[in-house]
C-alpha cells in the first residue's frame, strides 16, 4: 500500500513559546523577544 498524499493538519496553527522568540524572530514578527506568539501570524495588514 502506497500513501500518495498527505493533507495539512486542520486548525489555525499553534503557539510559539516565549523562550523560542529570539530578537530576530521578534523583529520579523513585529513583536518583543520572549513574548509568546501565535503561529502562523494572523496577517492583519491584508
Amino acid at each position: 500500500e502506497i500513501k500518495v498524499a498527505q493533507g495539512a493538519k486542520p486548525g489555525e496553527g499553534g503557539q510559539l513559546p516565549g523562550p523560542k522568540v529570539d530578537p530576530y524572530i521578534a523583529w520579523l514578527r513585529n513583536s518583543k523577544a520572549g513574548v509568546a506568539l501565535i503561529s502562523p501570524p494572523p496577517h492583519h495588514d491584508i
